[in-house]
């Protein structure tokens, strides 16, 4: 057993059993949780001198989404292991020691507990909060879960960095605008979705003098030019709305018309009759609100900027023009900004990530597209998906064939019914990545099951990790997996026959996919693809519609039930057409690195036991 340290903080310990009392509390449980309602226990019921600690987070488990429930039955040391297996992501040698009988936990499996009873607790809340709304059982749980999935990733913090905090005007945007200095619309941002009315909400804030948040720019190691980091959809709407937007500006420049863009916008944009569409296409400006006759603010109502612009409103104590708080240098209204100075792009992006998750603004697949952008991974999965367009910055090693039919995997899933809103599209072919080039933890042959969000990202921090040990990080790698995508999205529509409505949708229409179904068939055509065994698949679509239509989406959804069905279907099919587990799995191991066959193999002997 290696020397690990002992917890010696009361304060630590003191939390955890806070938590286990909350967690232990009466209560609904979600639904289809096997386990029964806990007794309520006081926090200073819990010692951690012995193993009662252990019988503790066992009684209020239903609470804690673990993959695999911990059996009453293990022995103290292996129910330790169990629990410290799914919850840490270092071994679990250095998360407890075992002395005889008793089990004890060190500073580091303290920390981890500690997290997780905390998420847990907050989870609770949620969901009881949801009952209380009225929402009903179901809604509710599948909102919890929701909230584990996109809160079980375990991302490390990042280096040290310099940041200063500053305020600027809202010229001083414009002006780094204009001079090209500030990248507003970087890769790994989700697009503008702000709608007219939530920009009019924030320019009637600055109007009124009501502080905005704070402005989070990066200067990037080696470039003098700003990014944003946090506040695009602040920005843009304060951009778009003065009409010095840069997309509106090269627009407008494009058609010669800068000089009567300048001098009224509404009439530009009704001599063109432009709609709504073409105005948030082109970045154009909008409206304000409309206010009542008795607001301070009616004698703006309705009007564009370049209308607005010498009018006189209430400001503080006294009157100011429009224009005096969006074009003057020294303006009053200021923006509060956090500067990132001289920092690693990859450090940057993960600041990014932990700024928004604590706000709790960004799903899973915008937090992780934030912390791995430095992969070229994830930004291959971006473009490939159609989540992103192509460009050098994302995937220069192209060769020109692929770059020529990327639009078509993107297309293709979104005739699938996945759009482009927050990466779905994305999700899904990094979900089926770390099927196929991840293997999940195991322990005494039994494979972990882990959440969506928490593969995937054990893929991406496993390739930081190693660098250029790992062979997703090489260029010729990344382009045979963009190849047998491509492959394999295109012979999973040309089979369109082979996927039985019953298991595309539980409503049962040829026209629905829903994504675990779509995950788990994209993922044999993938392994297909890798093994250059395609060609089988479409001589043989009769028998896999026969076998897909034996085998429609589970009722539960939890991360077990998820990883057994994907790996019945994939190996099922695999097995339907006749392909050799062995041969294939050293195909996949020569081309990745790795096999998932084996992995797949153990989930589906699971599934029928």
């Amino acid at each position: 057993m290696e020397d690990i340290e002992q917890v010696d903080d009361d304060i630590e310990l003191g939390g955890i059993a806070q938590y286990l009392s909350e967690l232990s509390q009466d209560g609904t449980l979600p639904q289809d949780i096997d386990q029964r309602r806990p007794v309520p226990f006081l926090a200073d019921a819990v010692s951690f001198d012995d193993n009662d600690w252990l019988a503790r987070v066992a009684a209020v488990q239903g609470w804690l989404c673990l993959d695999r429930p911990i059996g009453s039955d293990l022995p103290p040391a292996d129910a330790a292991a169990e629990l410290l297996g799914q919850i840490s992501p270092d071994p679990v040698s250095s998360c407890i020691r075992v002395d005889g009988d008793n089990v004890s936990l060190s500073e580091l499996g303290a920390q981890h507990l500690d997290t997780w009873l905390s998420r847990a607790a907050a989870h609770r809340e949620a969901f009881n909060e949801a009952l209380d709304d009225g929402r009903g059982i179901r809604e509710a749980t599948e909102e919890w879960r929701q909230l584990w999935e996109e809160s079980s990733s375990l991302a490390r913090q990042p280096a040290a960095i310099k940041a200063e905090v500053k305020t600027l005007t809202i010229r001083n945007f414009a002006d780094y605008a204009k001079d090209e200095d500030l990248e507003l619309n970087p890769s790994y941002q989700r697009d503008s979705v702000w709608s007219i009315s939530d920009s009019q909400l924030l320019i009637d804030s600055i109007l009124r003098g009501i502080p905005i948040p704070s402005i989070i720019l990066t200067q990037l190691e080696g470039d003098d030019k700003l990014q944003i980091v946090d506040g695009k959809q602040r920005l843009t709407a304060i951009l778009r709305f003065i009409g010095q937007h840069p997309t509106a500006r090269q627009y407008v420049r494009s058609l010669d018309a800068e000089t009567e863009f300048d001098r009224d916008n509404k009439k530009f944009l009704r001599k063109r009759h432009f709609k709504s569409r073409d105005i948030a296409e082109h970045y154009l400006p909008f409206r304000l609100m409309r206010y009542s006759a008795n607001d301070p603010l009616h004698a703006i109502s309705g009007k564009y900027y370049s209308e607005i612009k010498d009018v006189e409103i209430p400001v503080g104590q006294g009157k100011a023009k429009v224009r005096e708080i969006f074009e003057k240098a020294h303006s009053r209204y200021l923006i509060p900004v956090i500067v990132y100075e001289n920092t690693r792009l990859q450090d940057i992006h993960h600041v990014f990530s932990i700024y928004n998750k604590q706000g709790k603004k960004l799903n899973a697949e915008e937090l992780r597209n934030a912390t791995f952008h430095h992969l070229g991974l994830t930004k291959l999965l971006l473009v490939l998906s159609g989540d992103r367009p192509f460009s050098d910055e994302l995937a220069a090693y192209l060769p020109a064939d692929l770059r020529a039919n990327i639009r078509e995997v993107g297309e293709t899933l979104k005739d699938r019914g996945f759009g482009t809103m927050r990466f779905k599209r994305t999700k899904v072919l990094s979900w089926v990545c770390a099927m196929m080039l991840h293997s999940p933890n195991s322990r005494d042959g039994n494979y972990a099951t882990p959440s969506t969000a928490t593969q995937i990202d054990a893929l991406l921090q496993a390739i930081s990790d190693k660098q250029g040990a790992h062979p997703l990080f090489q260029n010729n790698v990344l382009v045979s997996l963009a190849r047998d995508i491509e492959v394999a999205v295109q012979i999973h529509a040309e089979a369109e026959d082979a996927w039985s409505p019953r298991f595309r949708s539980k409503k049962g229409h040829a026209s629905g996919w829903e994504e675990l179904p779509l995950v788990a068939s994209l993922l044999a055509t993938l392994i297909l693809a890798a093994i250059g065994e395609t060609q089988r698949l479409m001589d043989a679509i009769p028998s896999i519609r026969r076998f897909t239509e034996a085998n429609p989406g589970p009722a539960k959804t939890q991360n077990k039930t998820q990883w057994e069905y994907i790996a019945t279907i994939a190996m099922g099919t695999l097995m339907a057409l006749g392909i050799d587990e062995v041969s294939a799995s050293a195909l996949l191991t020569k081309r990745y690195g790795y096999s998932c066959l084996p992995v797949l193999k153990t989930l589906m002997a699971a599934a029928e036991a």
